[in-house]
């Protein structure tokens, strides 16, 4: 299990003077154990929907990019698949629909009966769009060889590489792909082609190739990508034959010799925001939708702006999009935000269009801790009874939460401690934005709940967690007092007949870590010194709080901490 992951937001500045930030255990991976048959019949689904019109040919794609890395993980064979996903990537980039032949080749995969799948996170979270890719591929085609072997680098480089190869051979070029799974720590990936990609490597090198790596990223250290080209030259590939595809520039605070190597390859990044709904209009992300709701500059929250999804007002100004992903994540968030709308608990009906979310862009205020009642906390309990009532998970990783306090703890306290368990009774996808500045009172007295979805199966950490979580988080973020906080639980209590009472020492500590972390985290990759300076204060917050119920054992129900207002995606 990692204990740290590359920072991998676009325009990622890393300050180097707080190196055991990196450190800290804050971003999760997943690789579910899925139904092969299930999957299939999904993908089905999809490209019969592409046929009456109802159905989006870049989920479709995503879709079946994520099961042949699947196949490929399994290292089961995957040629038929492989050849569909081609197919259905050529259909994306030259908006067509795909030919009937697709839903034959379904039949004629063989697979093993389950398969481990690994989140897509550019998909889900960042903002990519595979048909950056394409503009990209069409953009540099004319100065690459005639003959182009890509190597995608799994999990997103199954989709991606097959962008990049249907658009040079739109393009008039001859390409190939296959796809690698570099292995190791983030920070020293390696690279090892397979028994039957060597000799596809020398043909390819015969015939004058000009090789292309493809992956979103780079990452921190770049060694992810780096270690695709270290093989390549291992295996004898002229060094000018090398051309590296991603997402975003190298970080210009990356390690000194990490930036040397990569400056020795050629490499092009793709453009963002040119995939966004038709009606977007002024960029609100990287913390900039503070601008628009808060008069006073020093009313902000802090925020953690690389890790922000993309987001934009509409020209009109009544719409607020929002980057929630492809493929299967953003179907669970749709389903989400729909339920969510319809029972009013966030706003208007949503719409969806290339990955984002359409809301109702609310006016009004965003809340504070002095805006507390007995009222609203009733309201916040309901809104904990509603997602456990609705949104439950099948289960919960509690093994990495407590791998994350034991990480975390050794960083900030140095001596290694024993975490206790996490009691699961609950399993949810939990908000994990239960701060006052996530509410909103709108002129017409309504309270409503934003940025509401997509969290609780996030990039970061918890994951699929019980449903303590949210309500620890109500409890610290709003700084309730024991009084607060005994309404509160019972209201909780009351509406859903779960006494979650001795659940949530544990899980207000391990709120309080990874809070600390996050801050940390954020700060140490600020460049603006007045969010830097917030977040360092947060920080210092929620590191006091840890260091409190490390100490005192206490609870919310016993003792007030101060409430933090950072803002997470």
């Amino acid at each position: 299990m990692p204990t740290h992951r590359e920072p991998s937001a676009p325009g990622s500045s890393i300050a180097v003077s707080d190196e055991d930030a990196w450190k800290l255990f804050v971003f999760r991976k997943s690789r579910e154990l899925l139904s092969t048959r299930n999957l299939l019949d999904d993908l089905r689904s999809e490209i019969q929907s592409l046929s009456s019109g109802t159905g989006s040919a870049v989920d479709t794609l995503i879709r079946a990019g994520e099961i042949e890395t699947g196949l490929e993980d399994a290292r089961s064979p995957a040629t038929t698949l492989s050849a569909l996903v081609d197919e259905l990537a050529a259909a994306a980039c030259a908006d067509k629909l795909p030919s009937p032949r697709c839903l034959h080749a379904l039949g004629a995969v063989h697979c093993p009966p389950s398969i481990r799948c690994s989140h897509p996170e550019g998909f889900s979270y960042y903002g990519l769009n595979p048909l950056d890719f394409a503009d990209l591929a069409r953009r540099i085609a004319p100065d690459l060889a005639p003959r182009i072997a890509v190597i995608g680098v799994r999990s997103v480089g199954s989709t991606l590489g097959a962008v990049v190869a249907a658009t040079l051979c739109a393009n008039g070029r001859l390409a190939r792909r296959i796809t690698v799974r570099p292995a190791g720590e983030p920070y020293h990936r390696k690279t090892t082609f397979s028994e039957t990609q060597m000799p596809w490597i020398r043909d390819q090198m015969e015939h004058q190739a000009d090789f292309v790596v493809v992956d979103e990223g780079p990452g921190f250290s770049g060694s992810t990508f780096l270690s695709v080209a270290r093989a390549l030259l291992d295996a004898g590939v002229p060094r000018p034959r090398i051309v590296l595809l991603g997402s975003r520039p190298f970080p210009s605070a990356a390690p000194g010799a990490h930036a040397q190597e990569w400056a020795r390859f050629r490499s092009h990044i793709v453009d963002y925001g040119r995939h966004v709904p038709q009606d977007a209009g002024r960029s609100l992300g990287g913390g900039a939708w503070r601008e628009v709701i808060y008069s006073d500059r020093s009313h902000w929250p802090a925020c953690w702006a690389d890790q922000e999804r993309i987001k934009h007002l509409s020209s009109d100004g009544k719409i607020f999009f929002k980057f929630e992903g492809f493929g299967r994540f953003g179907k669970l968030v749709r389903t989400q935000a729909e339920a969510l709308a319809q029972r009013g608990f966030s706003p208007g009906l949503p719409v969806w269009d290339s990955g984002f979310t359409g809301y109702q862009f609310l006016r009004g205020r965003p809340l504070r801790s002095a805006d507390l009642t007995e009222d609203l906390l009733s309201a916040l309990a309901s809104y904990c009874v509603f997602r456990l009532t609705n949104f439950p998970a099948l289960d919960s990783d509690t093994a990495m939460l407590q791998e994350m306090m034991r990480v975390n703890l050794e960083v900030e306290f140095h001596p290694q401690r024993q975490v206790e368990s996490l009691y699961l009774e609950r399993p949810i996808y939990a908000d994990c934005r239960m701060l006052p500045h996530e509410w909103f009172s709108t002129p017409e007295g309504r309270i409503l709940k934003t940025d509401s979805v997509g969290h609780g199966e996030g990039h970061q950490l918890p994951g699929p967690v019980d449903i303590a979580w949210d309500l620890a988080g109500a409890i610290i973020e709003w700084g309730l007092s024991p009084a607060q906080a005994d309404f509160f639980l019972s209201e909780y209590r009351r509406q859903s007949g779960d006494n979650a009472r001795n659940r949530l020492p544990g899980y207000l500590l391990a709120y309080s870590v990874l809070r600390a972390a996050q801050c940390r985290m954020a700060a140490a990759s600020a460049c603006n010194c007045c969010e830097v300076q917030d977040l360092r204060k947060l920080y210092q917050k929620h590191r006091a709080r840890v260091q409190v119920l490390l100490e005192d054992g206490k609870t919310a129900g016993t003792t007030s901490w101060p409430a933090g207002e950072l803002s997470v995606p």
